[in-house]
Parts: C-alpha cells; structure tokens; sequence
C-alpha cells in the first residue's frame, strides 16, 4: 500500500469515529476519538473484540465507557500497575537497606569517636589505666556492634531484596504474555517488532511479518463451546512455536489470531512454511479431549509481507493485515503475501 493510501484509510478511520461519536451524542473527547478510531482501524484487536461483544450485547457505550476502554487498552491498566507495584516493592527494600546502612554507620562513628576521645592526651592523664581500657572496650564495643548489626541486617535486606527483584521480574515478564496461550501477547509483539525493525535499519537486514487467522473460529466457538475453542487456540500457539519459534517471535495478536516477526527470513521461504504449518495443520484430528468427539477440519488463513526499510510499521502492518484479509476472503485456508513497496514507490 502506498503512502497516498495509507493516508486516505487513516482519514476515513477518523471520519468514521467523529461520525461514530456523533450517532451516540457523546462529546469528542480525546480518549474517545482515539478508542474509535483504533476500533475503525481494527487495531489493537482486543479493543475491537470488546467492543463488538459491547454492541452485540446491545449495551450503552457512554463516555465513562469510552474512558474505561481507554485506560484499559491503551492508559496504565491492570498489568502495569502490576509491574508498578512490583518495582514499588524493590524501591522499598532499597530505601530499607539505606537506613540500615545508615543507622550501622551510626554506631561505627560513635564508637570511633569514643575511641579517640578515651585515647587522647588529655584523657589518658586525667584517667587511670582501668578507666581507660573500660572506655576503649565501650567504644569497640559500639563498633563491634555497628559492624554486627551491619552484617546481618544486609543479610536479611539481601533475601528481601532478592524476593522483590524475582517479582518485579515476574510482573514484567506476566504483562507480555498471553495467559490462556502463554505465548507472547500483543502488546509484547509490537515491542519486539519495533526492535527487530530499528535493527534492520541499523544492520540493512530483512524482516517478515506473519498474521494468522483461525476460518471461522466464532462458528466453532457457537458449536462447540468456548473450552474447545480455547483449547484450539492453545493447541495452535503452541505449534506455531515449534515451527517458527526458533528464529521468530510468536504472539497471540487478537481473539482468534496470530502475529509472527521473522527477522533475517526471505518473504518466499516464509510463504512455504506457512503453507506447509497450514497443510499439515488441516490434515490433524481435532478432538474433545473431554469426550473424544471430533471437532472437524480446521483450516487457516495467512498473510505474509516483508519490511521495507524506512517505512512506517503502521504501513507494514496495513498491508499484512490487507494480505491476511483477501486470503480471508478469497474463502480462508490460504497464505497470501503482499509485495513490499519499493522506496520512493507511490
């Protein structure tokens, strides 16, 4: 997709939300523009699948319902506070080790000034020989202390400081990752696909982006409940993994949908191994664990596109997505690439 193109999509996206925004007689507020314009684009799918299930409800979307859908997807929601909280938590036991710290080198500064002051000239004529040893063993005793209390506080702060720091690690890696596949989530996704894009640009590599669909997954879900289309999304996320895990990055995109980036790879060996993960992912007996029940045949679309140096990852994304969807249309259970357009092409 050329840049002309783009812009008039993201036009027509905006003018979408305003008239959106209209219909529902709410003011136009920023983070409600922004909630309907990404649901116009179709971007972040989570947003779109939560608000299609709002509508198909027949439920009221008001403004503090545009707020909330804001935070959630795009504000500091859930995970990150989660992240928040944990590092939260890691400051504390730093700020704890300070004041040990400080208060031991209390003590150590008592005791060595108490030892100077027993030890100096004026002292030791106006004291007898027990009263000055008395003071010294007062003053090492403070410095003894000092140094005792030290040691073990920092070696309770050390285990403190090491719980926090595998939970505040815990949390971080927890909000990039999809909990019903455990496969990265989208939001770890697009972090990495901005990585691997600033490396290409720095290294004059190659990047293949890859979305999947599951063909009509909504009428598997309404046929055989949602645990069996949870269990199908499981099962597909984990061979995605094995097939392109191993030099690509795999994450559950949307409701029913999955994004690959593939740094170093060549758009035409992608596209084959798509078609092979599609073939052989036809061919498999899907079954009801619980009952043994057959499910059907699953069959599944793909989009393939490669990066082109210097361009917008909105771009990539467009013409990935576009890709995916005329493979959707064109009846599913097929890969479709879309050309990356040459530099200066319009």
């Amino acid at each position: 997709m050329d840049d002309n193109a783009f812009l008039s999509a993201t036009t027509a996206h905006a003018e979408a939300a305003i008239a959106k925004l209209k219909e529902l007689d709410l003011p136009l507020t920023a983070a409600a523009l922004h909630v309907w314009n990404s649901y116009f684009a179709g971007d972040p799918p989570a947003l779109v699948e939560e608000i299609d299930h709002l509508i198909a409800d027949d439920a009221p979307i008001t403004s503090s319902v545009c707020e909330t859908l804001f935070e959630k997807h795009f504000g500091s929601n859930g995970e990150a506070a989660a992240v928040d909280a944990a590092f939260s938590s890691l400051g504390k036991v730093l700020a704890g080790i300070e004041t040990d710290i400080a208060d031991a080198h209390g003590l150590l500064v008592k005791g060595r000034d108490l030892l100077r002051l027993c030890c100096s000239p004026n002292a030791i004529r106006t004291k007898t020989a027990q009263e000055t040893m008395q003071a010294v063993v007062r003053a090492a005793a403070h410095i003894l202390e000092g140094e005792k209390g030290l040691r073990e506080r920092l070696a309770v702060a050390g285990e403190r400081l090491e719980t926090a720091r595998e939970g505040a690690n815990a949390a971080l890696a927890d909000s990039r990752i999809d909990s019903l596949t455990k496969v990265a989530n989208w939001k770890a996704f697009y972090g990495n696909l901005r990585s691997a894009a600033a490396e290409v640009a720095e290294k004059r590599g190659r990047l293949v982006v890859l979305m999947l669909d599951i063909d009509r997954f909504t009428t598997f879900n309404q046929r055989h409940g949602r645990a069996n289309g949870d269990q199908l999304l499981r099962m597909i996320a984990a061979e995605l993994q094995k097939t392109f895990g191993r030099g690509g990055f795999v994450a559950r995109h949307g409701c029913d949908s999955f994004g690959i980036v593939l740094p170093g790879a060549e758009t035409e060996a992608v596209v084959a191994m798509a078609n092979a993960f599609r073939t052989a992912f036809a061919s498999r007996k899907i079954i009801n664990k619980a009952t043994a029940q057959p499910l059907g045949v699953i069959t599944l679309s793909i989009g393939v596109t490669e990066y082109r140096r210097g361009e917008a990852l909105a771009h990539l994304m467009f013409r990935c997505r576009g890709a995916l969807g005329l493979a959707r249309t064109e009846g599913g259970d097929r890969v479709m690439a879309a050309t990356a357009p040459k530099p200066g092409a319009t």
